[in-house]
């Protein structure tokens, strides 16, 4: 049987393939919490930072995260990218940039605090 001349290839395509999946799992364990610390975690809970960004994302103030999610639920109220656009008539077009302003370093702490003040003062 004659030696794969191809061997050396092989391997380093396999080291190369196991370096970049252990990246993909390092960079995706750390993500979530990085994204949950940059919008206030400690302070502000996971379900008020979900239905926050909701409220910013689609700027309707009754739209909140449910929690637990249903497992076999169907929201009837599209998300916005299944919605007819002029996409479907014609064809690819540029997207405009996000008409909301997305919230910096634990901005949504104040957000938040702000929220519960205008609820407790109701």
């Amino acid at each position: 049987m004659s030696e794969n001349p191809h061997r050396v290839l092989h391997k380093v395509v396999f080291i190369s393939a196991v370096i970049c999946l252990a990246i993909q799992v390092i960079e995706g364990a750390l993500f979530i919490p990085l994204i949950l610390v940059y919008f206030g975690f400690p302070q502000v809970g996971i379900q008020e930072i979900c239905t926050e960004l909701y409220n910013i994302t689609y700027q309707d103030d009754d739209r909140e995260c449910g929690y637990p999610y249903p497992l076999f639920f169907q929201d009837f109220t599209p998300e916005p990218d299944h919605h007819e656009s002029k996409e479907h008539i014609y064809g690819p077009v540029t997207p405009p940039r996000a008409n909301y302003a997305v919230p910096g370093w634990r901005e949504m702490i104040t957000i938040v605090e702000a929220r519960r003040a205008a609820k407790a003062n109701e």
